[in-house]
């Protein structure tokens, strides 16, 4: 019986992005749906009483934002934990920020493309001080890369010359689903 030969690399990050088109068109059949039912749900509601249409219309708006999660969850993927973080200072006022990709399903390629980057005066040492830093980038630094351990940079400019600055990143999965990794751990540089 004859042995299929193994799969090159370009062919297993081919299906890798294969697999993440299903998935992002299985999302947004799911989000549609669940939109239609919303649009079910209050069309009930508002045909209530005035007395009862608030509580229903609350309902159906709990109600879908469940869906939505549910969604998001079921298509969507965590991607991996960004661990080679590195912060330096780059000339004055600036710092720059390097790292390797992660795979946007966990280690398994394609790499994720959109990263999550905070920056903050203090140390980022829990959730809520992740989610209170700076999102560089609007809340979306995105970068064109295929690999999984592709090396990346950010230079981060505009900032107050000998201030240390604190940085965490997380991973963001490529799907619409947006959903977010693990945060990295915490790195400081001062800008020069």
């Amino acid at each position: 019986m004859p042995v299929a030969p193994p799969l090159a690399a370009s062919d297993s990050l081919t299906g890798a992005f294969a697999g993440q088109r299903a998935r992002e068109q299985r999302l947004e059949t799911c989000m549609r749906d669940a939109d239609k039912l919303l649009i079910a749900d209050r069309r009930r509601a508002r045909a209530l009483a005035a007395s009862r249409r608030s509580a229903a219309m609350s309902k159906a708006n709990r109600r879908a934002a469940a869906r939505d999660t549910a969604c998001r969850r079921r298509h969507g993927r965590i991607p991996g934990r960004v661990d080679a973080l590195r912060a330096s200072s780059a000339g004055r006022g600036s710092v720059r920020l390097s790292f390797r990709s992660v795979g946007s399903n966990n280690t398994h390629a394609p790499a994720a493309r959109g990263y999550l980057i905070k920056q903050s005066t203090r140390p980022i040492r829990t959730k809520l001080d992740f989610a209170r830093a700076f999102a560089l980038c609007g809340g979306l630094c995105s970068f064109e890369i295929d690999e999984v351990g592709a090396s990346l940079t950010l230079n981060v400019t505009g900032l107050q010359p000998q201030r240390r600055y604190h940085y965490a990143i997380a991973a963001r999965d490529n799907v619409v689903s947006a959903l977010r990794g693990p945060s990295s751990r915490t790195i400081s540089a001062v800008a020069g």
